[in-house]
């Protein structure tokens, strides 16, 4: 399909001469924006990392190696690993 001016579009969609597949496809997306993507969050990453919180809150730093190992494999950056050790609502004795 080549490109038209919205005005264009509605005056050749007033008249019927754009098939009904083409106008399902300008109606769901009339000026061609591009959809924007979600970053993917890996649930098991998700949930290395809030088992990581909830050792650090109760001091139980033997296991935090195991969840940290395992966040990093399925995709933790450092800097999400490093904001639960530096939380400032944790305080370590």
């Amino acid at each position: 399909m080549a490109e038209i001016s919205v005005v264009g579009f509605c005056a050749l969609w007033t008249k019927g001469l754009y098939p009904k597949e083409e106008k399902m496809k300008q109606a769901i997306n009339p000026v061609g924006f591009r959809k924007i993507r979600r970053a993917v969050k890996h649930p098991v990453k998700l949930t290395a990392l809030l088992y990581l919180k909830e050792a650090l809150l109760r001091e139980e730093y033997e296991v935090c190696a195991e969840f940290i190992a395992t966040a990093k494999e399925f995709g933790a950056q450092a800097f999400e690993i490093q904001n639960l050790l530096e939380d400032p609502r944790r305080i370590p004795r």
